[in-house]
């Protein structure tokens, strides 16, 4: 977070801790649960936790597809989450509501969880099988150079089409930058360069 913004946070939602020293807040870090530990204390690996996160990928997927911003999660789908409990399931809708979490920061992480996911797992074929590729550069409304990869591989007896990436080419678009940007994703990523046929 920018610090403008941080200094922002902390005056407008936590204005009892804004007056703290450092130490305060230093302190709270380190008593914050760890990654690892912080997981499993928020997600618990049973049935019907397991559940609920596949829920929220779907619901993350569905907000993705329909191109709206990420809060449509919180301005649409909650109200009428809790319009069907009420009416047709005769619950009470902020005990069910109040532990699906759809806000934006939320739903943009799931989606970059997934996206790294399809990467990955493209990554991981493309490491094992040849393929075809296709570069092409492009140049985005604020004349930065725009790189991108698309991959064609042969994938259990069926042709697949992929984008590979997107990457801003920092310095320019002749052959050699590209060439050499391509040749660092391919090593950051363990691709082998004698996989590519055509």
């Amino acid at each position: 977070m920018r610090p403008s913004k941080l200094k922002k946070h902390l005056e407008t939602a936590h204005k009892d801790k804004k007056d703290k020293p450092l130490d305060f807040f230093k302190k709270l870090r380190d008593e914050f649960p760890r990654k690892d530990d912080s997981e499993s204390y928020v997600y618990p690996k049973s049935g019907k936790s397991r559940q609920r996160d596949v829920g929220f990928l779907q619901d993350s997927k569905f907000d993705c597809k329909s191109s709206k911003p990420h809060t449509i999660g919180e301005s649409l789908i909650m109200p009428a989450v809790a319009v069907v409990l009420s009416t047709v399931m005769n619950q009470s809708p902020q005990e069910v509501t109040s532990v699906i979490p759809l806000s934006n920061s939320s739903v943009s992480r799931r989606i970059d969880e997934m996206a790294a996911d399809v990467e990955n797992q493209l990554i991981s074929k493309l490491q094992v099988n040849d393929f075809s590729l296709q570069l092409d550069e492009s140049t985005l409304p604020d004349n930065s150079a725009l790189l991108m990869a698309f991959v064609r591989f042969l994938d259990v007896d069926e042709i697949c089409q992929e984008m590979l990436f997107a990457l801003k080419l920092t310095t320019d678009t002749k052959g050699e930058s590209i060439l050499k940007k391509l040749e660092v994703y391919f090593e950051e990523n363990n691709i082998p360069l004698k996989n590519i046929v055509a």
